[in-house]
């Protein structure tokens, strides 16, 4: 889940906090006559940290990082209800700002409130002790703190996401703007070829055909001869113009190629030509490859994508990952419905599944007789 330098560096300094923590109480046992295997709970805690902020895990899997980190609660709770130091309260300042991770706004939130009445108000009630109102509100106050600020940077990471995202999808669309230019160029140069050259050496031929039977003797042969070169020039610009009107397709190649320049630390295998004859139709493939590949790397955490052809009539397009895989309602999802919407008009089909070898598999199938 975390994957940058700054977020390396705020894992560290979660780590740092729960030693410290760990350490001041320790100090405090010995004057207590405390025994030291209560750091045990200090090390799960630790780990569970460990587990929720650093570990990618795979899809089946996806209830243990929630579980894990009311497990961190717990503990948490439990060290302050048993624990009479004043430091031991900052581990919940550190499970706080964990929750935006993992939940909702809304679920922090209430998930917060919900611990810290039981930990400091209705625990203390249960053991006979007088609760601290002070100390209650004051770390209150720290953990929502701590909670909205990983809040503001989930949401900060989300828009830049979203900005490049949008970003990506602009220069795909402006590759293929250019490439219908390009396309359209061609189309207009191979019509003009036909349409005045091509019936210019047609009526040249039917002169030369005309001159042949009014030459006088034993000059036939050279109009002959001359018809013979207009009827093979003739053959080739219709050639020529055939093989114009040909390479009118749209290659998704250079557009996805450009898309995954973007993605540092992502590599994206391509085909060397995806060709598409309609240019809409290739306009909605792009689209719903670049949600596919940013699925795969923003949900399922993908190092590697494979994009390939299966076939050219339907043409199938498979898009492959080696991430954590699908959870159990992601079929579900809009991004999908939106791929199955774009796709309707061209009698697509989009499945998604989870791939043998692990991560997910996306296909898109379309026909592209399609005008």
């Amino acid at each position: 889940m975390l994957k940058k330098r700054e977020e390396w560096f705020l894992i560290f300094s979660g780590l740092f906090t729960c030693a410290l923590v760990a350490f001041v109480d320790s100090l405090a046992w010995r004057q207590q006559g405390v025994s030291l295997l209560w750091l045990l709970p200090y090390v799960a805690f630790t780990f569970l940290f460990l587990l929720v902020t650093v570990d990618k895990v795979q899809s089946g899997y996806l209830w243990i990082k929630p579980v894990a980190l009311w497990l961190q609660g717990i503990i948490a709770v439990m060290l302050v209800a048993y624990i009479d130091v004043r430091a031991t309260p900052i581990l919940l300042v550190v499970w706080a700002a964990q929750l935006p991770f993992v939940f909702s706004f809304r679920q922090a939130v209430l998930g917060l409130l919900g611990l810290n009445a039981f930990a400091f108000i209705l625990l203390p009630f249960l053991l006979g002790k007088q609760p601290s109102w002070i100390a209650a509100f004051a770390y209150l106050g720290f953990e929502w703190f701590a909670l909205a600020s990983s809040q503001a940077r989930q949401a900060l990471q989300q828009a830049n996401k979203a900005l490049a995202q949008s970003n990506q999808q602009l220069d795909a669309t402006r590759l293929l703007l250019a490439q219908d230019a390009s396309r359209q160029e061609r189309l207009r140069i191979a019509r003009d070829l036909h349409d005045s050259i091509g019936h210019q050496l047609t009526a040249f031929s039917l002169q030369l055909e005309a001159a042949r039977h009014s030459a006088p003797v034993g000059q036939a042969d050279i109009f002959v001869s001359l018809k013979t070169q207009v009827r093979q020039s003739l053959h080739d610009l219709r050639a020529i113009v055939r093989e114009v009107r040909g390479a009118t397709a749209t290659d998704l190649t250079a557009a996805l190629r450009t898309l995954s320049s973007r993605l540092p630390g992502i590599h994206v295998e391509l085909p060397d030509s995806l060709s598409v004859e309609n240019a809409a139709l290739a306009e909605q493939l792009l689209l719903c490859l670049q949600e596919g590949i940013s699925n795969a790397v923003r949900h399922g955490h993908a190092t590697t994508i494979n994009v390939r052809i299966l076939s050219q009539q339907p043409l199938t397009i498979e898009l492959t990952d080696n991430g954590t895989g699908l959870a159990k309602n992601i079929c579900s999802g809009s991004g999908i419905k939106g791929m199955k919407e774009r796709l309707a008009a061209f009698q697509g089909t989009v499945t998604l599944q989870n791939n043998q070898q692990g991560g997910a598999c996306l296909q898109l199938s379309v026909e592209q007789n399609h005008d």
